[in-house]
């Protein structure tokens, strides 16, 4: 039996920020996230200055963003969300592996490649939800 609690923590909605200097990744992204229920996106960002502000204006749940957006450096705008917003879950994304930057994987709560599946994304948010 599932405690009540829990029960209605996993019914919750999660509000996602998607973020990425690509539409077509950003669209993608949003297709993939908005057919999982509960899971609602509820801003875009294509750089660092339009992440930071919606992170101010909407509080996510979650935020999914490229490491390499334009702006500042994601190390420097995942330390400034994290004043903003200190509650929310940061998935970066980067087409690079994490050892070749550890110090974004390290500031981020989970990183991955852009060449793995959906699947693996799913699974690595479904940790936070």
């Amino acid at each position: 039996m599932i405690p009540p609690g829990e029960l209605l923590f996993n019914i919750m909605n999660m509000n996602i920020i998607l973020a990425d200097q690509q539409v077509r990744v950003r669209f993608a992204l949003r297709v993939l996230l908005e057919q999982q229920q509960d899971w609602r996106v509820i801003g875009e960002a294509s750089n660092t200055d339009e992440l930071i502000i919606q992170v101010q204006r909407k509080t996510p749940d979650l935020i999914v963003m490229d490491g390499k957006l334009p702006g500042t450096d994601a190390i420097n705008c995942i330390s400034v969300i994290r004043q903003v917003c200190p509650k929310a879950r940061i998935v970066t994304l980067s087409i690079e592996s994490p050892a070749t930057s550890p110090n974004l994987g390290n500031s981020a709560d989970a990183y991955t490649s852009k060449a793995n599946s959906p699947d693996h994304l799913l699974s690595i948010i479904r940790k936070f939800s």
